[in-house]
């Protein structure tokens, strides 16, 4: 008995020294993955976000347009509500009140605008008085025109004359010599840019003389013109408009060759429509 208990407990023994078995582990299936169609594909690059591709033309730069000159900078001045003040120099054509410039000032302008028009008195070497008319925003005339002015001397007067001004009107050519008017012009054109470099010149061609003296005045009114278009100056051809009038000549004009009141009217007219055009 005791034999075979000790066998019993070694069988035992040896039993239990054998090495545990564990149950092997599987290993877990990895999940599929989704393979996407095609039209998942196509949405998801439309719906991603791309990277816009340089422009080979590159973009030009914008300049502000440069302001108007000449007439059509004269016409956007007076559009505003700003003030405008305007010198004229010339001669005996237009310095009377029943001549061009008061007849411009009076009936054209002061339609829109209150007008002070001031002119000039040679014999006290002054300016009158401003007459004062129209309402609206304020322009001042300042009408230097003088009778039978000496041209040589004309760049000097301006200078002494001179009011700030945006515009400057020069009305010459009835009494002019061809072959200096020129330099005449070019000279107060350069007292007008020592003063006001920015301010705008217009030029008038002037009415004819009356018939039978018109052809010796053309030649200086031809000089007037063809200098004003080498410097680049708009012009106002109140020579045309006189010659296309249906009116007779001696109506429009006086024998020394100033207009007459139905003439300024017509001159008058002939430089407010230019404006507006």
């Amino acid at each position: 008995i005791g034999l075979v208990a000790l066998a019993l407990v070694t069988v035992i023994l040896v039993v239990w020294s054998l090495p545990q078995t564990r149950n092997p582990q599987i290993p877990a299936t990895p999940a599929p993955v989704p393979v996407p169609t095609v039209t998942e594909s196509v949405t998801a690059e439309a719906s991603s976000p791309s990277t816009p591709e340089p422009s080979s033309t590159p973009k030009p730069s914008s300049t502000p347009s440069a302001a108007p000159t000449g007439l059509a900078g004269f016409a956007t001045l007076l559009k505003r509500h700003d003030p405008v003040s305007v010198l004229v120099m010339g001669d005996g054509s237009g310095n009377e009140t029943d001549e061009w410039v008061y007849l411009w000032a009076h009936d054209h302008l002061a339609a829109d605008r209150e007008v002070k028009y001031h002119a000039w008195n040679a014999d006290s070497s002054r300016w009158g008085k401003a007459v004062t008319t129209g309402k609206g925003a304020a322009t001042t005339v300042w009408n230097a025109s003088k009778k039978s002015p000496d041209l040589a001397k004309e760049a000097k007067r301006l200078s002494a004359v001179w009011h700030p001004a945006d515009v400057v009107i020069l009305s010459y050519g009835h009494r002019g010599d061809p072959k200096t008017i020129a330099s005449q012009l070019d000279d107060m054109r350069k007292a007008v840019k020592a003063k006001n470099p920015q301010a705008i010149v217009l030029v008038m061609i002037q009415n004819p003389d009356p018939v039978a003296t018109q052809y010796n005045q053309a030649d200086t009114t031809k000089a007037v013109k063809a200098w004003a278009k080498k410097r680049d100056l708009d012009t106002v051809n109140i020579y045309d408009a006189f010659v296309n009038d249906p009116a007779p000549r001696y109506s429009l004009v006086e024998f020394d060759g100033s207009p007459t009141p139905l003439g300024s009217a017509l001159w008058a007219r002939t430089f407010a429509e230019a404006i507006a055009h």
